[in-house]
């Protein structure tokens, strides 16, 4: 036994020692997160949950004094730690405040869905946009003076002839007569009278008429008011149960004469039986007095029965209007509402178990409806201001078709002239109003970049440059297709991107031999060459020698004296240039680029950059690398790809996210307000390639794969104006699962929204 206890002990030492042998001792654990390249993006990891509330960093403002340079261990330009929070309530449900699905009251035929119109209006109109129908209405007899009194137009007066029996001073019926009265539709609320008093009832007062009336046809989209009548199911059989009702009333209004005309008479024979009785002294009876007496009475009861008999059938006639309104299809929704949805057409039939004929909902009254995290609803108050960033979708204004092959690159002029550039060797220049060719500039290779001359330049030029190597000038207010200067000698190999500088002095080059070229604009001399190229060796190394380390992909000015290069070698480069174009030392590095976007642009108005850094987009100012912003879309699961450009003004930007190139408007961030999506642009036109604003701000131009060239009006300043709402409920029911509550905020003005879109609530600190 013990010797079998030493074999063991023995094999555990002997495995011991060579698993230390081999693998060596454990390494304490670091718990300072490496600061390689290799480390993991943050940005990239984060994701943002659909409908639930967030706590964000508020965007900073940029420092007024620079700042020392950044750590270059840090994996990018971040925001400052101890900003100001701010609650950020994604994918918000806009809903309408009033809606109504119109029922089903009657089982029947659907006659139409339309609006009543004139017969002089139905005219005009295709006659399937017409339809002509049977209706019948109740009206009523106007008092004296209703019309004036109630501004009662000509249009909704009838007038019919009613025959009258007169009488005489003594109570005598003579001759009947006729007289012409005026009356009105009866309200569908509205009480049936006819009379108080048995001597004011007059059954005249309530008259049915059947008449012809036109309505059009209504559609989706259309604009109804309150109370308007929108369709009718076949009221045939109501309106001929009216008919028997009048006809009922008629009658009972005649018995009510009849019976009190005979009380009346009772009553005088009454009386002479008691002169008879108490006079004559015994020539009439008692017998034969309370007799009289007692018919008299009688008939006092039955006048009582049949002035009830008559408002019996008053009620009855209305509750057949009632039952005829129950034919009326009528809006409940406040004016003006909308039709949303049509759910039947004419001559369908409908029954009672159907849920609706159509849905109509007010779009001046709306609603969002969110999700929000417990832990935020002490912050929320009912009646608190709150911002609200929609997301809206824009389709293309004009579509200029003409090229054969990939586009490449577009401009703007400074007359507006749309230039786009494209692999089928050709530049085009389009007239921006009718979206005509104007002019063709042949080129002996694909073009791959073209820039215009801005606002302020003199001369009305147009940059171009593709694979030969060679950047061209053109004059586009000459009728020439020659170029004026071939900028060659700059560059080895294929050119990427081209810019023109402030006033149009200068112009840029880039290209794929990791160089950019300053021209000349008005001699097309090269003034400097700032070559890259170099290998092994640091992006601060790479910067003191002279430039990227990577192809060029895109160039900017940011102002006279400073220009801005992106590479593929994942950085950018801030440029500071002399008075003749010479640079004045190494560039200014911003590096460890992360994203996918080759064309960034930048704001000479606030001195700032874009800097893509993994899904984010983040606005830098220069040369001190301040967070202006970030820009994340919204389900934070999608890259930005090929492009983003500042507008002139520096208050919008265009970007393009995902594999298909998704085009997307933001508003840019500012000290005050975050970055938001203000809309996307969308199109069938394939994936973007390019993007471009106007000088003057008004329109962008994008090119696409597919060989189309887009034009897009830029939002107007209403569209523009920022959006609030007032928040109207915080539930305070927790839900165990989600740990969230809803929230709804009442819209102050729509601007465009719809029930069914969504919209991002923000609740700024």
């Amino acid at each position: 036994m013990f010797r079998w206890l030493a074999t063991c002990f023995l094999v555990v030492v002997l495995a011991a020692g060579g698993f230390y042998l081999l693998v060596g001792s454990p390494r304490p654990v670091d718990p300072t997160p490496s600061a390689s390249a290799e480390s993991p993006r943050p940005a990239a990891a984060k994701k943002v949950v659909a409908a639930r509330g967030e706590l964000h960093a508020a965007e900073p403002r940029p420092a007024a004094a620079p700042a020392a340079p950044p750590d270059r261990n840090e994996p990018a330009p971040g925001v400052p730690v101890g900003a100001l929070p701010l609650i950020v309530i994604p994918e918000g449900r806009v809903t309408a405040v009033y809606k109504q699905e119109v029922p089903i009251q009657h089982e029947g035929q659907l006659l139409f869905i339309g609006a009543e119109i004139s017969e002089e209006q139905s005219k005009k109109l295709p006659p399937d946009e017409v339809v002509k129908a049977r209706v019948g209405s109740l009206w009523v007899q106007l008092a004296a003076g209703e019309k004036e009194k109630n501004h009662i137009p000509e249009s909704d007066v009838r007038r019919w002839r009613i025959t009258v029996a007169r009488t005489d001073a003594d109570g005598a019926y003579g001759a009947s007569a006729t007289e012409i009265r005026e009356y009105r539709r009866l309200g569908e609320d509205e009480e049936i009278s006819i009379g108080a008093t048995e001597g004011d009832i007059d059954a005249q007062r309530v008259q049915l008429l059947r008449e012809t009336r036109f309505f059009r046809r209504l559609q989706e989209g259309d604009e109804v008011a309150e109370g308007q009548l929108l369709g009718m199911i076949n009221p045939s059989r109501a309106v001929d149960d009216l008919a028997i009702k009048i006809a009922k009333l008629h009658a009972a209004a005649a018995d009510v004469e009849t019976a009190r005309k005979t009380r009346d008479e009772a009553f005088q024979r009454y009386q002479t039986a008691h002169r008879l009785n108490v006079a004559g002294k015994g020539i009439m009876s008692d017998e034969d007095k309370r007799g009289a007496e007692l018919t008299w009475k009688r008939y006092i009861y039955e006048t009582i029965s049949k002035i009830q008999a008559v408002n019996v059938t008053t009620s009855e006639l209305k509750q057949g209007q009632t039952d005829l309104e129950m034919h009326f299809l009528r809006s409940k929704v406040p004016t003006p509402g909308r039709i949303k949805q049509v759910y039947k057409n004419r001559g369908d039939a409908v029954k009672m178990t159907d849920p609706a004929v159509l849905q109509i909902y007010n779009p001046n009254k709306l609603r969002i409806e969110g999700l929000v995290e417990m832990q935020y609803v002490g912050l929320l108050k009912e009646g608190q201001e709150i911002v609200v960033e929609p997301t809206r979708f824009v389709r293309h204004d004009k579509l200029l078709r003409g090229h054969l092959q990939e586009i490449t690159g577009v401009a703007v002029s400074k007359k507006n002239d749309v230039v786009s550039a494209s692999e089928d060797r050709t530049v085009r220049v389009w007239d921006r109003t009718s979206g005509k060719e104007k002019l063709r500039l042949e080129h002996p290779t694909p073009v791959h970049a073209v820039a215009c001359t801005p606002l302020d330049a003199q001369a009305n030029l147009c940059l171009t440059a593709g694979t030969d190597g060679i950047a061209r000038l053109y004059d586009l207010d000459a009728a020439d297709t020659t170029p004026l200067y071939k900028l060659s000698g700059g560059h080895s190999g294929q050119i990427n991107c081209v810019a023109f500088g402030p006033q149009g002095r200068w112009c840029a080059t880039g290209g794929e031999d990791k160089a950019i070229c300053l021209w000349d604009t008005a001699t097309g001399n090269l003034l400097q060459r700032f070559a890259g190229g170099q290998k092994n060796l640091t992006a601060e190394a790479a910067s003191a020698a002279g430039g990227h380390r990577g192809s060029v992909t895109s160039l900017a000015f940011l102002s006279a004296s400073r220009l801005v290069s992106a590479g593929s070698d994942k950085t950018l480069l801030v440029w500071t240039l002399k008075d003749d174009g010479s640079k004045a030392g190494p560039p200014h590095v911003i590096d460890r680029r992360s994203g996918d976007v080759a064309s960034l642009g930048v704001s000479p108005h606030d001195q700032s950059v874009l800097f893509d850094y993994g899904r984010e987009l983040r606005v830098l100012t220069v040369p001190d690398q301040k967070t202006i912003g970030v820009l994340q879309t919204a389900s934070g699961a999608m890259n930005f790809t090929t492009l983003a450009q500042f507008s002139p003004d520096g208050k919008l930007i265009l970007t393009a996210a995902g594999s298909d190139g998704r085009l997307q408007l933001w508003r840019a961030p500012t000290d005050k307000r975050r970055a938001y999506e203000l809309c996307q642009l969308v199109s069938p036109m394939g994936a973007a390639t390019c993007g471009s604003f106007a000088p003057d701000g008004s329109f962008l131009v994008t090119g696409t794969r597919d060989r189309q060239v887009l034009v897009w009006k830029a939002p107007t300043p209403e569209e523009m104006r920022e959006l609030t709402a007032s928040v109207k409920f915080v539930e305070r029911a927790l839900d165990s699962n989600s740990r969230q509550v809803r929230i709804w905020a009442d819209l102050k003005e729509p601007q465009g929204l719809v029930p069914g879109a969504t919209a991002t609530l923000v609740v700024y600190p």
